[in-house]
């Protein structure tokens, strides 16, 4: 046997690990590991949380966006929204919740590796016009589960993370001081802004 040969033969044992071991840490649907009362318990309360934290926090920024404009709301975000979310969360015993996206406003919500995966589908069945995505549970290693509900923009959203170009000199000025590493624009009506996310570790049944 000549060496490219050899050399060939002896890698694709390799490869097969290889890929093997790549497949392994895609997501993996909760149908796969999860019992059907551990999944409908995770989006019981998931959807509770996120409920919760959007219900704390659309009225402020409606409020703010109705006494001062998009200024005063992006003000009004900066010193809530996250205290908001830890707050609510800790309001739940079995999760963390936080909000995380593509282009994010915040650096603590940008989204990780994992969480990309689901919100790159989910902009695609958008894209595709298929349907509405639909909260989803998705295991991420043997003992966490992470729940997800898409966050869409709306016509309110639009005011601050629509188009930058077309923001007035104020709200860009307030923007660039408030959130310098500001990747929230150019969004359109209907367009994946991001998700809430919930965090579960699972109990053993």
């Amino acid at each position: 046997m000549n060496t490219s040969r050899l050399i060939l033969t002896s890698l694709i044992p390799l490869a097969g690990i290889l890929m093997m071991s790549s497949c392994s840490k895609e997501q993996k649907p909760a149908s796969a590991q999860l019992s059907e009362t551990q999944k409908s318990e995770i989006l019981d309360q998931g959807n509770k949380a996120s409920a919760a934290l959007f219900g704390e926090l659309s009225p402020k920024l409606k409020a703010a966006m109705q006494s001062g404009g998009p200024e005063k709301a992006i003000t009004v975000c900066k010193e809530v929204a996250q205290t908001s979310t830890l707050e609510v969360s800790n309001t739940f015993s079995e999760l963390k919740l936080t909000r995380v996206s593509l282009k994010s406003r915040n650096p603590d919500n940008q989204a990780d590796d994992f969480d990309q995966k689901i919100l790159r589908q989910w902009e695609n069945v958008i894209t595709e016009g298929k349907h509405f995505p639909e909260p989803v549970v998705l295991l991420k290693d043997d003992t966490t589960a992470i729940y997800y509900k898409p966050i869409l923009a709306d016509p309110i959203c639009l005011n601050c993370h629509g188009d930058a170009s077309q923001f007035p000199v104020e709200l860009r000025n307030k923007l660039n001081e408030l959130y310098p590493e500001d990747q929230a624009t150019g969004y359109k009506l209907g367009d994946l802004r991001g998700a809430f996310r919930a965090e579960f570790k699972l109990k053993s049944q």
